[in-house]
């Protein structure tokens, strides 16, 4: 007997690390008594039994189930090159409980350089692993994280597969409610779309990315939150999962909306100035001639209201202001973009509708304003009228400077041949 080979085979018996051998068609061949307990069979159980046998399963580092390609034999047969500290889960149909084991494989060659034998040895860290387990480590963070399946990508995205407790406090969701579903369930109307498409794009090409997006609640309401999502590789180098780290930045994001106003809006009316509204006239023009709609661009001014300054003095003055900014907005639709662009010039951008349907409004607020004057907080009252001047969006003027300068035109014939009117624009009021 070869006294060397029978060494061996001692010491291999008497190892406490596993060590299974598997011919080229995985079927086991030979098994330690250290990988037997691991395994949970008996050698009469163990011998002939392939690595895909259905009565037990692997599973990787996140506890989700090795596809029969990751598995350390399969990977080795396919390379034909070892494969060193793979970290698995082992269970059986028997029972729940999970063996944890760090594995490793290699091939033996024969004499013409083809596969002979895998040996896959391992070691159970199955105690290690419950010292230290991945749940607990990221349940009781402040931030929001959201585990997601890297593959497949469907077209509202990756399956969730873990949230912890931060994601509850911020959603209202629990973990039972969205596990298989997509993070698309808290998107909504207002979600940004070329954020949802730049991480898309990101998660496509396995690359970590950084975003803020806008998200709903499960009650509805709206939440800011800057996200950061990076891949999670399995041992293989693959890409198995992305993690997600959110922080809720609502009230940044509300604070931000409040100095924003502060340089877009004017202070005594509530309405936008001229710097914020040229900002958005702007865009509200360039989606208009995009979709061949109507826009029509109203400049107004109070008639004589030096008169009611000196009359009733600045506080007077301003109660004008405050009443007919008001006044514009109960005859305003939402989509209307009302500003006041300086004094007691104001501008009103009516996206989608035609001039006929703006100066028949134009007529209700004349009426309006000439029936109810301004109830001063002195007791007094201020009657007064306004002028306004309109031009629409046309082939020739299609420019919002193009826009507001007919209308100035227009204005300026309403209030020097009377006041208390609208005048429409046209070539024939263009004076240059």
């Amino acid at each position: 007997m070869d006294l060397s080979r029978l060494n061996a085979e001692r010491l291999i018996q008497n190892l406490q690390t596993g060590v299974v051998v598997h011919s080229p068609d995985t079927g086991i061949l030979y098994a330690n008594p250290a990988a037997l307990n691991i395994l949970r069979l008996t050698k009469e159980q163990a011998l002939g039994r392939d690595s895909f046998d259905s009565k037990w399963k692997l599973l990787d580092e996140f506890r989700q189930p090795l596809q029969s390609s990751q598995y350390p034999v399969s990977v080795v047969i396919k390379t034909q090159k070892p494969l060193m500290n793979l970290e698995i889960g082992i269970c059986d149909s028997s029972s729940d409980e999970i063996t944890w084991v760090l594995c490793n494989a290699y091939p033996e060659f024969d004499e013409q350089n083809n596969i002979a034998e895998i040996v896959v040895t391992f070691i159970d860290i199955t105690h290690q692993k419950q010292a230290i387990p991945f749940k607990e480590i990221v349940e009781l963070a402040s931030d929001v994280i959201l585990v997601t399946e890297a593959s497949p990508i469907t077209n509202d995205g990756p399956k969730i597969v873990y949230a912890n407790q931060s994601f509850t406090k911020v959603t209202g969701y629990h973990l039972d409610e969205v596990r298989g579903k997509t993070p698309r369930i808290l998107q909504g109307a207002k979600t940004q779309q070329a954020t949802r498409d730049k991480i898309r794009h990101a998660l496509e090409n396995k690359q970590q990315v950084s975003e803020q997006i806008l998200n709903y609640k499960k009650s509805g309401e709206p939440y800011w939150i800057d996200m950061n999502i990076f891949p999670l590789k399995n041992a293989l180098g693959e890409v198995a999962y992305y993690a997600a780290i959110e922080r809720d930045i609502t009230k940044m994001k509300q604070y931000q909306a409040q100095l924003k106003d502060l340089t877009i809006k004017d202070p005594l009316t509530n309405l936008l100035n001229r710097r914020g509204f040229m900002e958005t006239a702007k865009l509200a023009l360039d989606e208009c001639i995009k979709d061949s709609q109507h826009l029509t661009l109203t400049m107004i001014d109070i008639d004589h209201f030096k008169r009611i300054n000196d009359q009733f003095g600045h506080e007077g003055g301003d109660s004008v202001l405050q009443s007919i900014a008001a006044t514009f907005k109960s005859f305003c639709d939402s989509d209307d973009i009302i500003a006041r662009l300086g004094g007691e010039e104001f501008c009103i951008v009516s996206p989608t509708k035609c001039v006929s349907t703006v100066v028949k409004t134009l007529a209700k607020l004349q009426d309006h304003l000439k029936d109810n004057p301004v109830q001063l907080s002195s007791g007094g009252q201020v009657s007064y009228t306004i002028s306004s001047g309109v031009s629409s969006l046309t082939s020739e003027s299609c420019s919002l400077q193009g826009l507001l300068r007919n209308a100035d035109t227009a204005l300026y014939n309403a209030k020097t041949t009377g006041r208390n009117q609208t005048v429409v624009f046209n070539q024939s009021l263009d004076y240059e």
